[in-house]
């Protein structure tokens, strides 16, 4: 598959703001000249061009609106350990929640402080909700907001999916677990945001999440953002008056 220029550009540029300009400096000319900042630069520019063609920036995302099911129930995870619970082990209820341990002591220390257990748990289960339901959302290698039909990849037991052609072929396998470390970020984040809110039935975790001013919006006559591709057509212009014919 050949590259474009611009996903090419879109994906070096991307690559070296997460892993640092000292480090691409080197690789690029084994100097830190300015000659080499400045490349840096204008490859940082042609990025920001590309991302219009379809990617989104990483903020575009309102995580205080993100819809995430509860696929992890509170019985899955053990609260003390905070690890997936033994299905061999018996289950026990403290404030309407079921709870499993991960080893057969669990459930007598879970009483010793079961405030701070439960709340400990009800938070990492949120994240891990948010998590497998949100990975196919950033792209792994650029943390882009993905148009959606990339290539999927089945990594760190999580579904990740590209942004663009570069992707598709220059990711590396340390781009996982840097994007899954990124990921866990914004699920404390989102959580704070929403409250620990679950949200079942949407067709998308993002649906009614994404920020409009992203998309290359324009602003409507009221003030408002209007997408264009939405906006009803304006109307024709006046068609000049036929005349009337003439009597033989």
């Amino acid at each position: 598959m050949k590259l474009s220029n611009s996903s090419w550009v879109h994906g070096l540029a991307a690559r070296m703001l997460r892993s640092g300009f000292n480090r691409h400096l080197g690789r690029l000319t084994g100097t830190h000249s300015m000659l080499a900042r400045l490349l840096i630069a204008a490859l940082l520019v042609l990025a920001h061009v590309s991302t219009a063609r379809g990617q989104l920036p990483p903020e575009a995302v309102i995580l205080s609106k993100v819809k995430i099911p509860e696929r992890q129930k509170s019985v899955d995870l053990c609260p003390v350990h905070l690890v997936p619970s033994d299905k061999q082990l018996p289950t026990w209820k403290y404030k309407g929640d079921e709870y499993r341990g991960h080893t057969p002591q669990c459930r007598d220390e879970f009483k010793k402080d079961a405030d701070t257990y439960s709340a400990a748990a009800r938070a990492r289960r949120w994240e891990n909700n948010f998590v497998s339901v949100m990975s196919i959302i950033w792209c792994p290698i650029t943390d882009e907001v993905n148009a959606g039909g990339g290539v999927q990849w089945k990594r760190l037991g999580l579904q990740w999916e590209s942004c663009c052609k570069f992707c598709d072929q220059d990711f590396a396998e340390e781009d996982f677990p840097l994007a899954l470390e990124q990921l866990r970020k914004r699920a404390k984040l989102a959580y704070k945001a929403t409250g620990g809110k679950y949200v079942e039935g949407a067709k998308s975790p993002v649906e009614g999440a994404i920020d409009k001013s992203t998309l290359g919006l324009q602003t409507g006559p009221a003030g408002d953002d209007t997408d264009p591709a939405s906006a009803p057509p304006s109307p024709s212009p006046p068609q000049p008056a036929k005349a009337a014919p003439t009597a033989a």
